[in-house]
C-alpha cells in the first residue's frame, strides 16, 4: 500500500508538472507558429528531425539503462552496486555524447545543403551540437532519479528547462526574427541549447547533494559492465536504425508533397501544418500518460525481477483501463470541437479538418505509449524498437509510393497506417508475454458511447457563450458522470 501511494504521489507530481510544462510549450509553439508561419515551422521540423537522430546516438539508450540497472540493484538491496552502475552510465554517456557532438558539428554544412536545400545557413545545426553532451548526461541523472521514485527532482528540472528555453528564445527572436526563417530557427535552437546546459547544471547539483546525503561506498560488481552493455547496446543500435529511418522519412515527406505538383514553399507549409500545428494539439493531453509511463518502467521492472506475475497483471488491468477511458475521452473531444480549438489557437480553421481526421487515432497512439513502457519494464525493449523500425520502414515505403500521387491526403493515410500497425503489434506482443486480455465492452465500447453522448448533449444545448476551455471541461465532467452511472468507472480502478 505504501508503494502504491508513493507511485500515485509521484504520478500526480510528474503529471502536474508535465502538464504545466506542455501547456506552456504548446502555447509558446502557437506563438512561434503565428510569428514565422507554417513554412518556417516546416523548416524547423526538419531541423528537429536531424536533431532527434543526433540525440538518439548521443544518449544511446542510457536513460532506460540507468533506470533499469539502479532499480534492479536496489531491488536486491545492493545500493553500493547501484552507485557503481550510475558512474558507469555517466562514463558511457560522456563518450557517446561528445563523439556525436563533434560529428554533428562537422556534418552540419553537408546536411544543410543536401537535406535542408540551403533554406537556412549552417548556424542552427552547428549550434545544436553544443547541447548534446549536457542533454545526454542529464538523461542519466533523470534515469537515476526515476529509479529512486523521486519525481520532484525531475519535475523541477522540467520547469526550469522550459522556463529558460522560452525566456532565451523570446529575447533572441526580437533580434534575429528580421533575418527570416534562418534567424527564427537559430533563436529556437539557441534557446534549446541554453535550456539543456542549465538543466544539466541543476540536475548535477541535485545528484551531488543526493550522493553526499547517502555517503554510500561504491561497490564494484564484475558483471556490471556486461549487464549495462547488455541493456543499452541492443537498445542503442536498434534505436540508431529506427531514428535514422525516421529522419529519412521526415526529409522525404516535403519532397514527396512537392512531387504531387505543388511548390517547394507550399510543400514545406503543408508539412509544417501537420507536424508543427496539428500533431502538438493531438498529442498535448498525452503528457499525463507520458508521466505515468515513465514511472511504470521501474515498477514493472522490479516486479518482473521478483517474479510477481500476479501483481504485474493487476497493475496492467488498472493502468490500461484508465488509459483507454482517458484517451477515448480526448479523441471524442478533439473530433467534436476541432473548429473551436483551431480558431482559439491559430485564429483560423486551417488546422481544424486535420485535427478532426486524426482524432480517432488518438486512442491507439496513447494506448501504444503505455504498452511500450510496460514492455520495456518486462525486458522487451529490443522488441519494442524492432516494432518501431518495422513501422518506420513501412512508412518510408508508403511515402515513396503514395505521396507523389495523393499529396497531403497520402500523408494523412501514412500516419493512420503506421500508427495502427505499431500499436497492434505492440499490443499483440504484450498479450503474448503476459497472457493479458482487453475487456472490449467495459474499456472501449462503453466509454465510446459515454463520450459520444457527452459531446452531442453539449452540441444540442448550443452553449455558444462558453469558451473552448469551459466546453472541454464540461464535456469531461458529463463524461465522468456517465462513466460512474453506467458502472464503467469504479473506485477500485484507482487502486494499484
Amino acid at each position: 500500500m505504501r508503494k502504491a501511494k508513493k507511485f500515485l504521489l509521484n504520478a500526480i507530481i510528474l503529471s502536474g508538472t508535465s502538464l504545466l510544462v506542455r501547456m506552456v510549450s504548446v502555447s509558446f509553439g502557437v506563438y512561434v507558429a503565428n510569428q514565422i508561419g507554417s513554412e518556417g515551422i516546416g523548416v524547423f521540423q526538419l531541423i528537429t528531425s536531424i536533431y532527434m537522430f543526433a540525440i538518439t546516438v548521443a544518449t544511446s539508450g542510457i536513460h532506460l539503462t540507468t533506470t533499469r540497472l539502479v532499480t534492479e540493484e536496489l531491488a536486491v538491496r545492493s545500493p553500493g552496486t547501484a552507485k557503481a552502475a550510475l558512474y558507469k552510465c555517466l562514463k558511457y554517456s560522456a563518450c557517446f555524447s561528445f563523439g556525436t557532438a563533434f560529428a554533428l558539428y562537422f556534418a552540419a554544412p553537408w546536411m544543410t545543403s543536401i537535406w535542408l536545400h540551403n533554406r537556412i545557413t549552417v548556424r542552427p545545426l552547428s549550434a545544436l551540437a553544443l547541447s548534446l553532451p549536457p542533454l545526454a548526461l542529464s538523461s542519466v541523472f533523470t534515469g537515476y532519479f526515476t529509479a529512486l521514485r523521486n519525481a520532484t527532482k525531475n519535475a523541477s528540472a522540467q520547469i526550469l528547462k522550459q522556463g529558460i528555453k522560452i525566456v532565451i528564445t523570446l529575447l533572441l527572436l526580437r533580434q534575429y526574427l528580421p533575418q527570416g526563417i534562418d534567424g527564427a530557427c537559430l533563436s529556437l535552437v539557441l534557446g534549446d541549447v541554453a535550456a539543456e546546459v542549465f538543466s544539466f547544471l541543476y540536475l548535477g547539483l541535485l545528484l551531488i547533494v543526493d550522493q553526499r546525503k547517502k555517503a554510500q561506498k561504491t561497490k564494484k560488481h564484475p558483471q556490471l559492465t556486461k549487464k549495462m552493455l547488455g541493456i543499452c547496446l541492443p537498445i542503442a543500435f536498434s534505436s540508431y536504425v529506427r531514428s535514422a529511418l525516421v529522419t529519412i522519412k521526415q526529409v522525404m515527406i516535403p519532397n514527396g508533397l512537392e512531387k504531387s505538383g505543388i511548390s517547394c514553399d507550399e510543400a514545406m507549409s503543408q508539412y509544417g501544418l501537420i507536424g508543427g500545428m496539428v500533431m502538438p494539439v493531438i498529442m498535448f493531453p498525452s503528457v499525463l500518460l507520458s508521466s505515468v509511463s515513465t514511472l511504470l518502467i521501474p515498477e514493472i521492472s522490479e516486479k518482473n525481477v521478483q517474479h510477481k506475475n500476479g501483481q504485474i497483471l493487476h497493475v496492467l488491468s488498472r493502468i490500461f483501463k484508465i488509459t483507454l477511458l482517458f484517451s477515448i475521452c480526448i479523441s471524442g473531444i478533439l473530433f467534436a470541437f476541432a473548429d473551436q480549438l483551431s480558431l482559439a489557437l491559430y485564429h483560423s480553421l486551417q488546422a481544424a479538418p486535420y485535427i478532426r481526421i486524426l482524432a480517432p487515432l488518438v486512442t491507439l497512439m496513447y494506448f501504444d505509449e503505455i504498452v511500450d513502457a510496460i514492455l520495456k519494464g518486462l525486458n522487451q525493449q529490443v522488441r519494442v524498437v524492432g516494432i518501431n523500425i518495422l513501422d518506420t520502414i513501412v512508412g518510408i515505403g508508403l511515402i515513396y509510393t503514395i505521396l507523389p500521387w495523393w499529396g497531403l491526403a497520402g500523408y494523412i493515410a501514412v500516419i493512420f497506417i503506421t500508427e495502427t500497425l505499431n500499436a497492434l503489434l505492440s499490443i499483440r506482443r504484450l498479450c503474448k508475454v503476459t497472457k493479458f486480455h482487453i475487456d472490449f465492452q467495459g474499456w472501449i465500447l462503453s466509454p465510446t458511447i459515454c463520450i459520444a453522448i457527452s459531446v452531442l448533449l453539449l452540441r444540442i444545448l448550443c452553449l455558444s457563450g462558453l469558451t473552448i476551455v469551459w466546453t472541454i471541461l464540461l464535456s469531461f465532467v458529463i463524461y465522468l458522470v456517465l462513466l460512474l452511472i453506467t458502472g464503467t468507472l469504479k473506485r477500485k480502478d484507482f487502486k494499484l
